[in-house]
């Protein structure tokens, strides 16, 4: 058995140049991982840009009332017109000084958006919303709370319409359902392309889809020798091992970023646990930590759903006075705002009341997929991988901004 594993891998090996020729020319003339979503991050604020653009019937799209009805359809809101007055709003401040994301006026409704892709919900929130929202609506239109997330809300769970992200199979409607239902109606080829690219990070980054176009001729050579009888015991023998490989790769990920911090914070202590295992359940992070460090902060990395899907990086310290706190008063970390003040200046992250700074990772479906990546794009080298150096960079940056705080 070991014999034929070893030809297959070998004849396998033989044929990288190849692929890696078909690879380099699909990048070249294809360019299939451009995308400007991807450049532009995964800020919150940057996400209702789009989202108010594209709602908007004066947006840049050009398609009038065309998503705008998608969405009014699926909250089961009156459709508009052409002619309808309609005003788009981003970050309205409500009397409670309080900001919604997106704030929507038609003739019959009055929308509030809040736009939650990662960050947890503030305290009564949602609730304050949708007072404002009644207030404001009068008794002339309908007001309307959407919790767009794939999260569900925390409060004012009987005032609230959910949009998912993404199309999760369950009986509840999406952006990413919204936004291919009206593709066909799209009439400008740029905003079909742009609409096509906003879907399609949806899909990677919040549906923990993996978009592997360019590495379709490594797959292929493998389907190739899946019809030779000969090397298809050896092709099962590394199918079985896949998840292993997984999550081996994961590890090595993991003790890497501890290795490098290390080399500066001798004493740092991480779970014991390994994080193959701690992102492969939600919300269960993988921590690493200096004693010198404030109490209860920690460096982390977690998966905000099941299947290491949306993982997110980042300091963990749990905000004092906050309702979690109250429900969690052993992890409260007291000093949190010792440090906070240095994390303005970091780019592209988000605060929540667990995490004072957290991004998503630059992947953030660790799915097989994703190791593959990993795997054929570095020749096996992964911490070379950009993706793993850039989440590297900001860990150190991070352990430096608490390491030197007045905590």
């Amino acid at each position: 058995m070991a014999n034929l594993i070893d030809d297959f891998l070998n004849a396998l090996a033989s044929e990288m140049p190849r692929c890696d020729a078909e690879r380099l020319g699909a990048e070249r003339y294809g360019s299939p991982r451009l995308s400007a979503f991807e450049l532009l991050g995964t800020k919150e604020t940057t996400l209702s840009y789009v989202i108010s653009d594209l709602l908007d019937p004066r947006g840049t799209h050009g398609q009038g009332t065309l998503f705008l009805n998608a969405m009014l359809r699926a909250i089961k809101q009156p459709e508009v017109h052409v002619r309808d007055a309609i005003r788009v709003q981003r970050e309205f401040l409500t009397k409670h000084k309080r900001r919604i994301d997106i704030l929507i006026e038609t003739p019959n409704s009055l929308i509030g958006i809040e736009n939650k892709p990662f960050a947890g919900q503030g305290e009564s929130q949602l609730i304050d919303y949708h007072t404002d929202l009644v207030e404001r609506a009068g008794d002339r239109r309908t007001p309307c709370l959407v919790f767009l997330s794939d999260s569900d809300p925390e409060t004012a769970k009987n005032h609230t319409n959910i949009l998912r992200f993404y199309d999760w199979g369950e009986d509840l409607p999406s952006l990413s359902g919204m936004l291919r239902e009206v593709d066909g109606e799209i009439r400008s080829t740029r905003s079909r392309a742009f609409v096509k690219d906003f879907h399609d990070w949806i899909a990677r980054h919040l549906g923990g889809e993996e978009m592997t176009d360019e590495l379709e001729p490594y797959a292929e050579e493998v389907l190739a020798r899946l019809k030779r009888r000969r090397d298809r015991k050896a092709i099962g023998a590394v199918m079985l091992a896949s998840d292993s490989i997984r999550c081996e790769v994961i590890d090595e990920i993991g003790q890497h970023f501890w290795t490098i911090l290390r080399k500066t914070y001798p004493d740092l202590e991480r779970e014991e646990g390994e994080l193959s295992v701690s992102i492969d359940v939600d919300k269960d992070s993988w921590a690493m930590r200096d004693p010198s460090w404030p109490k209860n902060c920690v460096l982390a990395i977690e998966a905000q759903k099941k299947g290491a899907c949306d993982v997110i990086y980042g300091i963990q310290a749990l905000k004092p006075g906050t309702p979690e706190a109250e429900r969690e008063p052993n992890y409260v970390c007291h000093d949190r705002e010792g440090f906070e003040e240095g994390l303005q200046d970091l780019a592209n992250g988000s605060s929540s009341n667990w995490w004072p700074w957290y991004q998503s990772a630059p992947t953030s479906a660790w799915s097989q997929e994703f190791i593959a990546r990993l795997l054929i794009e570095t020749n096996g080298e992964i911490v070379e991988h950009d993706d793993v150096k850039k989440m590297t960079a900001d860990m150190i940056r991070l352990a430096e901004i608490i390491h030197t705080s007045d905590c």
